[in-house]
């Protein structure tokens, strides 16, 4: 298992791909920063995508800004 993927390929991993050791995630519409959703500068500006995140058994919050979302 990588996070809370099967690892089937023939390269092994340490951390999940992509995903690190990700324990929150940010949402803010107005955010316009990178859109990693690592901080609240580059904050995902889509809820959906905080919430298609790749698993990662370290991620246990998603914090959303105040706003509309659709």
């Amino acid at each position: 298992l990588v996070g809370c993927r099967i690892d089937m390929g023939a390269f092994e991993s340490s951390v999940g791909v992509g995903t690190g050791n990700v324990a929150r995630l940010y949402v803010n519409a107005n955010a316009t920063g990178a859109n990693t959703g690592l901080n609240w500068a580059d904050a995902f500006t889509d809820l959906q995508a905080a919430l298609s995140y790749p698993c990662s058994q370290s991620l246990t919050e998603v914090w959303v800004a105040t706003g509309l979302y659709k």
